[in-house]
């Protein structure tokens, strides 16, 4: 089953990261926590657009930086 991580899952990954893991695990453990979703094409695209977002904001930041250096 595929999941897109909510939360650092420890020994798994980063939240955004889209993992294979065990049906049981992603039902029984991270379904249920709240520490992931299952990667729908919804899901997958969404995660997309965000990470998206939070790259443009870091630009920006880098960017800001560098022209007060």
């Amino acid at each position: 089953m595929k999941v897109i991580l909510l939360q650092e899952v420890k020994g798994l990954g980063k939240a955004g990261i889209v993992k294979e893991v065990r049906n049981g695990y992603g039902f029984n453990f991270l379904l249920p926590e709240g520490l992931a979703e299952m990667a729908t094409k919804g899901a997958l695209k969404r995660v997309e657009q965000i990470l998206a977002k939070r790259t443009k904001g870091m630009e920006a930041v880098i960017a800001d930086a560098k022209a007060q250096a």
